[in-house]
């Protein structure tokens, strides 16, 4: 018998379809987790042990675009955040947490943006902003004028999206056949530190089955052409969401040496929001984020990280 989690699966209001893993404490509280870019829901698996013990219900859906989740013709980043509060509702959820990482973080707080009396806690980790909110980030010029292009012609930047995520995917591919060195290959990658025994330990107690649903997944992510122009082009353009408006705690980690974000958008994020803590992690980035923040609307963790937080407490890798 497979041990891989199943994925579910909802229909919106207008017919498209939403794919989602519903992993944790099916009693516990709520966290909708938001994957990077690009990924799937299995990004999440890290997180299931964590959450079921500290009574945490997580609900990972295949962002918009992703995989078979369908994006909306034209959607932006609120017409994503509309879509997974349609989801929430379907689930029946009333209030609930939210997690962003990497490419997810937009999304996430769009999400608490449009029902700030609903979302409890904003987690952010990694995460990219605007680029026109930080016009002296340190991201080289070369990726503003790509990702400016893509926003501008999506149908064009898909036509060249496809051909290089293909290549990633090819190999990808090959570390299907030794599931268990891909998996930790793909996550040392962007762990340090303290987190590399973790990286092992994880891959330790996964099955071959689901390391391999993992590796296929990221391979299938890498095909999801819509799901990353639809991402490029979020980050390209103006948001248009008033971060004032999110009046919930947001906690926000980052590494100071993060290869794909620079430092300058979590410390403009922490800037522009009225109750935020920045976690800066000495290192590459935050391999995972905390369930246990998910606590109670104002749950905290004790002072800001300067080094890699405890992995037994932060469990969500970004693939």
């Amino acid at each position: 018998m497979s041990t891989v989690p199943a994925r579910r699966q909802l229909r919106l209001a207008d017919g498209r379809r939403i794919d989602y893993l519903d992993l944790g404490d099916p009693a516990g509280r709520p966290l909708l987790y938001l994957h990077g870019t690009p990924s799937s829901a299995r990004e999440v698996g890290p997180l299931e042990a964590l959450a079921a013990d500290r009574g945490v219900r997580l609900i990972a859906p295949d962002r918009p675009g992703y995989l078979d989740s369908q994006a909306a013709r034209g959607a932006d980043v609120r017409g994503v955040a509309a879509d997974l509060l349609e989801l929430a509702d379907l689930l029946g959820f009333e209030r609930f947490a939210v997690a962003g990482f990497s490419g997810g973080a937009g999304i996430a707080l769009a999400v608490g943006a449009a029902a700030p009396a609903r979302v409890s806690t904003v987690l952010i980790g990694g995460g990219m902003g605007a680029f026109n909110s930080v016009p002296d980030s340190g991201l080289p010029a070369l990726t503003r004028v790509l990702f400016a292009a893509v926003a501008l012609q999506p149908r064009i930047g898909a036509l060249v999206v496809t051909p290089v995520m293909q290549i990633v995917a090819r190999r990808f591919r090959k570390d299907l056949a030794d599931p268990r060195a891909g998996v930790a290959s793909a996550l040392r990658g962007a762990a340090s530190g303290s987190q590399l025994p973790a990286v092992d330990a994880y891959v330790d107690s996964r099955s071959d089955d689901e390391l391999r649903a993992e590796l296929a997944d990221r391979v299938r992510s890498f095909q999801s052409a819509r799901g990353i122009v639809l991402d490029v082009a979020v980050y390209a353009r103006d948001w248009r969401i008033d971060l004032a408006s999110l009046t919930m705690p947001v906690e926000i980690w980052h590494g100071t040496n993060d290869p794909a974000v620079p430092l300058a958008f979590a410390k403009a994020l922490d800037a522009s929001l009225p109750d935020s803590r920045l976690h800066v992690l000495r290192g590459r980035r935050p391999l995972r984020l905390p369930v246990t923040h998910h606590r109670g609307p104002h749950c905290r963790s004790g002072g800001g990280w300067e080094s890699n937080p405890p992995a037994t407490v932060t469990a969500a890798q970004r693939f």
